[in-house]
C-alpha cells in the first residue's frame, strides 16, 4: 500500500494500492469524482516517487531548520562567487586596463 487518501469532509479513507493513479470523471479511472466541472482523465498521481528527504535521517521536507540552512549555503555561495571576481577586478589599475583592450 502506497498510502492514504482521507476526504477532507469526513468519509471512509482510500487505500492507493497502485503507484500511478488516474483521476477523472470515467468509470476506467482509479479515483472517479462525479462532478461536471473534472474532466475525463482529470490528473494523474504518481505515488512513490523517491525525495531528497527519505535520503536524510531525521529531515522532513517542511523542516524550517533546514530550509533556513539550504538557504543560508546557496546565499553564501552566491555572495563568495560574486565577490572574488569584483575583488580581482578593483585590484586592477584602470590605465592597464584600457591599454590592453
Amino acid at each position: 500500500m502506497y498510502g492514504e487518501l482521507v476526504p477532507v469532509g469526513g468519509g471512509d479513507t482510500i487505500p492507493l494500492m497502485k503507484p500511478v493513479l488516474v483521476v477523472g470523471r470515467r468509470e476506467s479511472c482509479d479515483v472517479v469524482l462525479r462532478f461536471t466541472n473534472v474532466s475525463g482523465q482529470h490528473r494523474l498521481v504518481i505515488l512513490g516517487r523517491p525525495t531528497i528527504a527519505g535520503a536524510l535521517y531525521g529531515v522532513s521536507s517542511g523542516d524550517p531548520v533546514a530550509w533556513l540552512a539550504a538557504a543560508a549555503v546557496l546565499l553564501f555561495a552566491s555572495a563568495l562567487a560574486n565577490l572574488v571576481p569584483a575583488w580581482r577586478a578593483v585590484r586592477v589599475d584602470p590605465c592597464v586596463a584600457l591599454r590592453t583592450e
